[in-house]
């Protein structure tokens, strides 16, 4: 792909969104059985049931930000000539994919510590 040889930017921040998402992968596989059932989630409701999600959704969760990492790099690749849009678009991945480990390691120290 003549997009990463031929920008450093994307080759740097792809490598590192795809290392993020690793690590999130790891966290969630390790203690994925030491999270209670249920969750707080959905944080920006009111107090009480509301927020909370079966744990499950952490998994979505990364699913959608892989998906979201993935259509980036096409809609990337589609606007290699404009080199600012194909780096808005990778970028946008690496902030999602950080936002994700976030709000996963959150949620672990929460209940683990």
């Amino acid at each position: 792909m003549g997009m990463f040889r031929d920008d450093a930017f994307l080759r740097r921040t792809t490598l590192v969104t795809g290392f993020i998402l690793l690590i999130t992968l790891v966290i969630l596989a390790v203690f994925f059985d030491k999270l209670p059932r249920i969750i707080p989630l959905w944080v920006t409701l009111p107090w009480g049931e509301g927020q909370l999600a079966p744990m499950m959704y952490l998994w979505i969760l990364l699913g959608l930000t892989v998906g979201v990492f993935v259509g980036n790099l096409v809609l990337g690749r589609l606007f290699f000539r404009t080199p600012a849009l194909s780096r808005l678009f990778v970028g946008t991945a690496t902030l999602l994919a950080f936002m994700t480990l976030a709000v996963v390691v959150r949620l672990i120290g929460v209940f683990l510590v």
